[in-house]
């Protein structure tokens, strides 16, 4: 809905019929939509996706690599939180999707003095933000996004201190 900023989905696989709802909140969390997915064998599974067993095996929040997101085929991250039971187990797994361009926003209003670059990478040197959105993500001949990477923000800035990390895995650079 066009005033949506977040989207809460809550899926139910306890009962013999899996049921979907979503809540769409503006800006202020107040609901502004609520949808009942009608039943399908196709529900989108999450306990496939790399972050969901990413949780599951460490019991503990959980970043994902970027990705490209199923639904809007935005590129972004997956933030988790296990919610754990008395005896320590996984009861279930809460999510955020972040596209790049929204951590990119943000590391567009930190500014570290007349010169000075904020960026996000991965271990890779995937870009996950960078304050000119239009350098974190590619796209293919056909229109697919896919992931910029370090060399691609042109900055010699960013990309001696990406190859400083990688030699000697310093965060913070001067």
């Amino acid at each position: 809905p066009a005033l949506a900023t977040y989207e809460i989905r809550k899926v139910n696989r306890t009962g013999p019929t899996i049921t979907e709802f979503y809540d769409f909140k503006n800006a202020d969390g107040q609901t502004v939509s609520v949808f009942e997915r009608p039943p399908a064998s196709d529900y989108y599974d999450a306990r496939t996706r790399p972050w969901y067993k990413g949780t599951l095996e460490t019991k503990k929040p959980f970043w994902s690599d970027p990705y490209v997101f199923l639904l809007s085929n935005q590129v972004g991250i997956t933030a988790t939180y296990p919610v754990l039971d008395a005896q320590g187990d996984v009861r279930m797994v809460l999510s955020a999707d972040i596209p790049m361009t929204e951590i990119s926003r943000l590391l567009e209003k930190n500014k570290l003095g007349a010169h000075g670059v904020t960026f996000l990478a991965n271990e890779n040197g995937d870009l996950i933000g960078y304050p000119d959105t239009s350098k974190t993500i590619k796209k293919t001949a056909d229109g697919v996004a896919i992931l910029a990477t370090i060399p691609d923000t042109q900055n010699p800035q960013v990309i001696k201190a990406f190859e400083q990390y990688q030699t000697t895995k310093q965060l913070q650079f001067s």
